[in-house]
């Protein structure tokens, strides 16, 4: 039996993660186990661990008045392209 409960249908916002391939391969037969897609299955163990970290309740206690900033990914800018030669104006 899963430990996660079933799925349930509400609204979501995408982020993008890298995993560790051995991590993803484990997020996959869990979901194969669990009979669930990746999604659910991450949500799900982040409340977990939310619910039971009890030094992160304390700390959420303390930083309410804390204004929650939404982190953005950064991509690195590479060098600009260059036209090839067969493109060039001589």
């Amino acid at each position: 039996m899963p430990l996660l409960e079933a799925q349930s249908k509400i609204g979501f916002s995408r982020e993008t993660y890298k995993l560790p391939t051995d991590v993803k391969s484990e997020l996959q037969q869990y979901c194969r186990f669990a009979n669930s897609d990746a999604d659910h299955v991450v949500v799900k163990a982040l409340q977990y661990v939310f619910a039971k970290d009890k030094d992160f309740s304390a700390w959420k206690k303390t930083s309410a008045a804390l204004p929650v900033v939404e982190e953005t990914s950064q991509r690195k800018v590479g060098r600009p392209k260059t036209n090839p030669p067969w493109n060039s104006a001589a």
